[in-house]
């Protein structure tokens, strides 16, 4: 939670200091003339607004995830109001101060989609789609009680994988950031799954392991040589 926290503060600091050099350096190497009007009360309220508004925009955005095109555009709507009002004596520097605001609100939303796509998909949706697979699998013929302990063990399983590799590959984020149904199909998890009815159920093993791999008997005497051969190699 305190990283939850932390991470929109120091983004929102990141933000308003890059907008307020670009600002700065803009205006300093290409100074916009116009009438003789003050622009500090636009500038200062302009600057304040945003920076309230970037800050709510990227807590919103870390917490929640629905209407937030809506709620950028409300927020940069209200950013723009000082700038709009000056519009007439100050066009150029108003519209860039727009242009800065609107800059900052994209960079959120690039962030937060940019983290969304690469950000590791919680343990239970990995179990929702790991027992709608094999419940697609066993056709209900297999008991109820063994087939969720069966989707605990290969959920936690192919979690603890995927956690792993998402932290030991930073380059390969996006690929182990979402549960991959293949993956299900991998001859590691054949062998979890027949371990498992072995254990649990030795009389029906077979029978159970035969429906669930979708293999006759004799492509599953096949199976169990193969798997012999891969534990004691």
């Amino acid at each position: 939670m305190t990283k939850k926290i932390l991470r929109p503060i120091l983004i929102s600091i990141i933000q308003i200091v890059g907008i307020a050099v670009m600002h700065d350096s803009l205006y300093h190497f290409y100074p916009i003339y116009h009438k003789s009007v003050g622009f500090g009360v636009p500038i200062f309220y302009t600057g304040i607004i945003f920076i309230i508004s970037i800050f709510a925009f990227n807590f919103y955005l870390e917490f929640f995830k629905r209407n937030v095109y809506l709620i950028a555009f409300a927020l940069l709507t209200a950013t723009s109001i000082f700038p709009l009002l000056a519009f007439d004596n100050r066009p150029l520097r108003s519209l860039l101060l727009i242009i800065l605001a609107l800059f900052g609100f994209i960079s959120s939303l690039v962030l937060s989609k940019w983290k969304t796509e690469n950000k590791l998909e919680p343990k239970k949706k990995f179990y929702r789609e790991i027992e709608k697979y094999f419940n697609a699998l066993s056709e209900n013929k297999i008991p109820v009680d063994l087939m969720t302990e069966l989707v605990h063990k290969i959920t936690d399983s192919q979690y603890d994988t995927y956690k792993r590799f998402w932290n030991q590959y930073p380059k390969s984020k996006k690929r182990y950031s979402k549960l991959k149904l293949e993956d299900l199909e991998h001859p590691f998890t054949h062998y979890l799954t027949t371990d498992f009815f072995k254990d649990k159920e030795s009389e029906s093993y077979k029978k159970y392991s035969m429906i669930l791999l979708k293999l006759t008997e004799k492509e599953f005497i096949d199976y169990e040589i193969k798997k012999h051969q891969y534990e004691t190699k």
